[in-house]
């Protein structure tokens, strides 16, 4: 168990880089940063210790012993597990994963932090049955909801004149989306 003194060193490494990371892909910081607590014990783990992994993210780097929930029950493993030359790559790799795989796509956005805790359990993040009800604890425990200050945002007129359907329209705004990381509405003009 983390120490008070332990948990403000972490929240003060980890609230700038969540913070930062939210303003570019619209990933709720306090998901982020209660996802960071649960998965490496604020920081304490031996995989975070070792490989700068906060999230417990998969892939080819280090072997660590785990556990996992399979048909309910808890099963200890050992797995592999990604490393990262510091925290700020781990941000940014966990971000990355939400923003490439489709399954996490509900995330993009998503202004409430308990839906945003239930879409990452239900989306198969984790595989313990409580996941989103520990991370909403967390996040309310330690106030993390404070760090979901979204900035406000200036609203901009493109007009496209020589589009001729809805249909190229819907397009352009997909790859808007996808690409640019805007939001667009289609006005039809009057």
């Amino acid at each position: 168990m983390a120490t008070a003194t332990q948990r403000q060193e972490f929240l003060s490494r980890i609230v700038p880089l969540a913070t930062a990371d939210m303003k570019t892909t619209k990933i709720l910081a306090s998901l982020t940063i209660a996802q960071a607590i649960l998965e490496s014990g604020w920081g304490l783990s031996g995989l975070t210790k070792r490989s700068n992994n906060l999230f417990g993210i998969k892939g080819k780097g280090v072997a660590s012993k785990t556990f996992e929930y399979i048909n309910g029950k808890r099963v200890d493993i050992t797995d592999n597990f990604k490393a990262y030359p510091d925290w700020e790559t781990s941000v940014a790799d966990h971000s990355g994963l939400f923003l490439r795989l489709p399954r996490y796509h509900n995330l993009i956005g998503e202004t409430d932090y308990k839906e945003a805790c239930r879409k990452v359990q239900a989306d198969g993040y984790a595989t313990a049955p409580n996941y989103a009800e520990v991370l909403i604890r967390l996040i309310e425990q330690y106030k993390l909801y404070q760090y979901d200050v979204q900035p406000k945002l200036k609203k901009y007129r493109v007009v496209f004149p020589y589009i001729s359907t809805k249909g190229e329209c819907e397009s352009i705004i997909r790859w808007v989306q996808r690409n640019a990381k805007y939001t667009a509405i289609i006005e039809e003009e009057k």
